[in-house]
């Protein structure tokens, strides 16, 4: 069973795979760093501006949110990075594979 038509077919399915795990990369990293940097502002603005208290104090309870916004970040941008090179270097090996299917023939 072979379910392409011509080699464009599966050029096509692995050009958009990979342009598919890019943006989504991308997309996540971002996410990401608009979550900790929401959280970081709204740690600092109620700490240091509303109540006079040092950044990073443990009697701002905002400083939890900013702390689970830090790991959100990271782990988002993480795992963000490494669905998007698991999916570059997957379109890689299908078109040298499909590529270099004639060197097992000959």
């Amino acid at each position: 069973y072979y379910p392409f038509e011509s080699t464009v077919d599966i050029f096509e399915c692995a050009a958009g795979f990979g342009l598919g795990g890019s943006a989504l990369a991308l997309f996540g990293r971002v996410g990401g760093g608009i979550f900790t940097k929401a959280a970081d502002v709204g740690a600092d603005l109620a700490g240091k501006v509303v109540n006079g208290i040092p950044e990073d104090d443990p009697r701002n309870p905002a400083v939890i949110a900013d702390n689970v916004g830090d790991n959100v970040g990271d782990v988002a941008g993480a795992g963000s990075d490494l669905f998007g090179s698991l999916a570059e270097s997957t379109c890689a090996c299908l078109i040298l594979a499909h590529a270099s299917a004639g060197l097992v023939e000959a």
